[in-house]
């Protein structure tokens, strides 16, 4: 990534920069058209979402209530034969008469409209939203039962074919039309009237805003029409929602029965069919969630939002394309207009912005080939505020103090110089101090002091071990060697009171380990635990390998150490607070962790008055192959 980073980097500079801020424009112009275009797009479709959620809200509502009028037409229309306990008048008095009321006596008929009105009247009142019944035997004489609303109607549009009573109107009717035939052949299962079989017709009142369902009066034991059954639903309120909740004026709605014919609605009749077809009506038409579908009708586009209710019919609401498209562009043309003429104004800022840093550095650019001239002597009439100002006057400072520079550069080297000889002389005093123990102990033993000189020579080989190994790490025997000599030098001083035992897998040997790693530990037991008691003072360094891991304990008898200092120290080990001054642990914990990595580490535990251990945790590395083979060594035994 770097590199590519970098081949970019020296593709850009080989432009000058006034392109590249040119080019920095133009992207951050199209960046912006980008998302305008995205905007605008988004708020589009937004607006869309919002008409066809509208539209989808209606048709669902439109359905809803569709479903619910069935239910009830689908029970109504069954009233003349089923009616418990006993069969209605309706049914008994055509059943009687063969389907033929006039073949009964004039008093017999009276009885019957009488009786028949009552029971659609009772019809009525137990479902609203039935406005008309009509009961008709097979010679076309009917019986038409009248809501309040539809009775005020008919008195007032009174003509030949009836007779006014009360709430109930008698008139004849021509049966020789396609919807009775219809209902005739369907013996008893309920029939929607299409609106087209309606229309023009004058025994249907309301034409525009009613639906009208009819079912066959069927003898139940020959199976055989005596009469039919006609009701009317008035559909205005349903038809007042939709103009209320339409989104354009121009919206459209049609209910289509199973068969794809229109059932109501305000479809022009020409269109009906090619609606229908669109549609996809057939036995498949199956109850589903509002659909929303693009068509072409009568050569103009729509936008048909639709739903198929729980009984196969279908609520449509058709929306005009153009005027669809029409109002979406209205809606968003101000958000438009106000995005471009942001455009306009980042262009304007972003020129203003590409002068203010082009003019500075083209000034620059002329100072920096007088310098390469050799004229120091640059002066920039730059009056401005920003970073190209500061660096304009940077760059008259620097003229003027090059020479400067060159100086302490010079004199910064002489400190060098003479910081090097210092630390060769660092080099040299640990062997003019080894040199001079070399010769205290020579002159003691030549007096008979031998113990002194014994601790002489012991403290001399502690002093080579420190300085005349080069490599930062050393075998554990070689480590094991420096603590022996140590011990001796501690023991001579303790004597008694002092006891040192050494228990360590004898494959770790030959592991090798940071230099001077287990000395600051025995040295921290031997000051802080065993000087502490005056007798039978123990210390043991324990090795071993556990979990690929190879872990030094160091185990004194001292009195150990209450919590929570032993939290505190451990922290202070850690460089988690400041709150000591001792420097061996933690200094051999922060080599460990540089030297291994930080999930190594060195550690204290203490169970008073029974003692500390002091553990170090570092990485078996070549020895987990040794673990691999033969699993734990047994421990070796080694007395000091």
């Amino acid at each position: 990534m770097k590199k590519l980073t970098r081949k970019v980097e020296t593709l850009l500079r080989g432009i000058s920069i006034r392109q590249r801020l040119l080019s920095l424009g133009l992207i951050v112009l199209a960046v912006a058209c980008a998302c305008l275009f995205y905007l605008t797009l988004r708020s589009v479709q937004v607006t869309r979402a919002t008409i066809r959620n509208s539209n989808s809200t209606v048709v669902t509502v439109i359905s809803i209530n569709l479903d619910d009028w069935l239910r009830d037409l689908y029970i109504a229309t069954k009233m003349p034969i089923l009616q418990a306990p006993d069969r209605t008048e309706i049914y008994n008095f055509l059943t009687a008469n063969q389907g033929d009321i006039t073949r009964s006596s004039s008093e017999d008929r009276y009885t019957y409209f009488y009786n028949a009105y009552k029971e659609c009247y009772a019809l009525m009142e137990m479902n609203s939203r039935v406005s008309t019944i009509d009961i008709t035997d097979l010679k076309g004489n009917y019986l038409r039962t009248l809501s309040t609303e539809d009775h005020d109607m008919v008195y007032k549009e009174i003509s030949g074919n009836y007779y006014y009573m009360h709430s109930y109107v008698m008139g004849k009717m021509n049966l020789d039309k396609t919807w009775t035939e219809r209902v005739m052949k369907l013996r008893g299962r309920m029939y929607c009237l299409p609106k087209d079989l309606i229309e023009g017709t004058d025994h249907f009142i309301k034409q525009d805003t009613s639906f009208y369902a009819a079912r066959a009066i069927v003898n139940s034991d020959t199976v055989r029409p005596i009469g039919m059954i006609l009701i009317r639903c008035d559909v205005e309120p349903l038809l007042d929602y939709f103009k209320d909740k339409r989104t354009f004026s121009s919206q459209k709605l049609s209910v289509f029965n199973r068969e794809g014919e229109l059932l109501f609605g305000d479809l022009d009749a020409e269109y009906t069919s090619e609606l229908s077809r669109a549609l996809s009506f057939g036995d498949d038409n199956k109850k589903t969630s509002a659909r929303s579908q693009k068509l072409n009708i009568g050569g103009r586009r729509y936008l048909g939002d639709y739903t198929v209710t729980a009984e196969g019919y279908t609520a449509a609401v058709l929306t005009p394309y153009d005027v669809y498209v029409e109002y979406i562009i209205r809606q968003e043309r101000a958000f438009f207009i106000f995005m471009c003429l942001v455009l306009a104004g980042l262009a304007v800022c972003f020129s203003s912005i590409v002068n203010s840093i082009r003019n500075p550095l083209r000034h620059l650019e002329a100072a920096c080939k007088e310098v390469e001239k050799g004229n120091f002597s640059i002066t920039l009439d730059d009056e401005g505020k920003d970073e190209l100002t500061h660096f304009s006057k940077s760059f008259e400072t620097m003229t003027s103090e090059i020479q400067l520079l060159i100086q302490e550069k010079y004199e910064q080297k002489l400190q060098y110089n003479h910081l090097e000889i210092q630390m060769l002389r660092a080099q040299i005093n640990p062997h003019f101090l080894y040199n001079t123990l070399e010769s205290i102990s020579a002159g003691a033993y030549l007096k008979g002091e031998k113990e002194l000189a014994y601790m002489a020579v012991l403290l001399g080989r502690s002093l080579r071990y420190s300085i005349s190994q080069p490599d930062d790490t050393v075998t554990v025997r070689q480590e094991l060697d420096e603590l022996h000599d140590y011990m001796e030098l501690q023991k001579i001083r303790y004597k008694e009171q002092l006891n040192f035992c050494v228990s360590i897998e004898e494959e770790l040997y030959d592991h090798r380990i940071l230099k001077l790693l287990l000395q600051p530990l025995i040295e921290n037991a031997v000051y802080h635990g065993i000087s502490m008691q005056t007798q039978n003072g123990s210390i043991e360094l324990l090795g071993y390998v556990k979990n690929e891991k190879i872990i030094f304990k160091v185990i004194d008898n001292g009195p150990g150490i209450e919590e929570p200092y032993l939290t505190d120290l451990n922290d202070y080990i850690q460089g988690k607070n400041e709150k000591f001054k001792t420097i061996g642990l933690r200094n051999v914990n922060r080599r460990i962790q540089l030297f291994y990595g930080s999930q190594y580490d060195v550690h204290i535990e203490s169970s008073p008055p029974f003692g500390t251990s002091v553990i170090v945790v570092i990485p078996a590395r070549a020895y987990a192959a040794s673990l691999a083979a033969g699993g734990l060594a047994p421990f070796a035994e080694r007395k000091m």
